[in-house]
């Protein structure tokens, strides 16, 4: 059951990583026309840098849930990579608990900013006068969902626990061994060769 949950959820956080990526891109790109057109013509179109801070702040809240499902997640690894399988699913729940912990917080603070700025209509101070409670919306739905996969994470690993199976908690949210980083390459190098040459078929086809 959480298995497949997870995997659907993994599904959804891979296409919230892939919208976030491309507004980083188009944001980057208004930037740079802003900034050519500065330079080349004295003119600004004004708000450049405010909407690419939006963009910036919700892709990011958005983007940490799939980085744990893929175990992405910066850790440091020296001695739990040399630790025994019981020790590294111990750490693995510890590390959970305690990211939860200052998501929790977070969170909190989190939406008594939104509700605030709702409540009183609050708009930015720029002369885009944005209403703050909208963008600040996707930040905060971004949040909310790395927490509810992070519950996620944390029962199954729990569940992996009650039934004795320690090393599917490390294979859940334990760091990624080197084996595992290069296992993940070569899948993905498959992919994509797979891909191309049905491109390719579809192409010669036509």
């Amino acid at each position: 059951m959480l298995d497949r949950l997870i995997a659907r959820a993994a599904h959804v956080s891979r296409g919230a990583a892939w919208i976030g990526g491309a507004a980083m891109m188009i944001a980057a790109l208004v930037v740079t026309f802003d900034v050519l057109t500065r330079k080349l013509a004295n003119w600004s179109m004004a708000g450049a840098d405010e909407l690419s801070g939006y963009i910036f702040a919700a892709a990011t809240s958005w983007s940490l849930a799939y980085a744990m499902l893929q175990r992405a997640n910066v850790r440091i690894d020296g001695i739990y990579l040399l630790a025994p399988v019981s020790l590294r699913a111990v750490m693995d729940i510890v590390a959970l608990l305690a990211l939860g912990v200052y998501v929790a917080c977070l969170l909190q603070s989190a939406w008594v900013l939104w509700l605030d700025n709702y409540a009183y209509g609050s708009r930015s101070i720029t002369s885009w006068r944005t209403l703050l409670a909208v963008p600040q919306a996707f930040w905060l739905a971004g949040w909310v969902w790395f927490a509810l996969i992070m519950l996620l994470i944390l029962g199954r690993c729990l569940q992996a626990v009650a039934a004795g199976r320690l090393a599917d908690v490390v294979a859940v949210a334990g760091v990624r061994t080197m084996e595992e980083e290069i296992a993940a390459e070569v899948a993905h190098a498959a992919e994509e060769v797979a891909h191309e040459r049905e491109l390719r078929a579809r192409s010669g086809e036509r």
